[in-house]
């Protein structure tokens, strides 16, 4: 049972909420910069280009033969947008639609 009218309560959600906003925004800004630097690339590197964006998941369209040079140009431009003490990870999927792709 929780007391919303305790302040040891508010003051713990308060922290929470802090602490969520700028890991919220930590979180946002490196994506941002992964986002860029791999629509630079893949732009100019091969004939790719995004067709949709939502949330976290990036939908590219490409030529079949060069699937694999744009799924490296991804790779390593989320994997490499950011110095942090653990690694950050990509999942990379191929299909003919975004519903296969799952």
């Amino acid at each position: 049972w929780l007391n919303y009218e305790d302040d040891r309560f508010t003051s713990v959600n308060q922290e929470l909420n802090s602490l969520n906003g700028t890991l919220t925004t930590a979180v946002n800004d490196i994506k941002g910069k992964a986002d860029s630097s791999a629509l630079t690339e893949y732009q100019t590197k091969a004939d790719a280009k995004l067709i949709l964006q939502v949330h976290d998941e990036l939908i590219i369209e490409c030529k079949k033969e060069q699937k694999e040079q744009v799924k490296q140009i991804l790779q390593e431009s989320m994997e490499n947008a950011a110095k942090l003490s653990i690694p950050l990870k990509v999942e990379i999927s191929e299909a003919k639609n975004w519903y296969e792709a799952k």
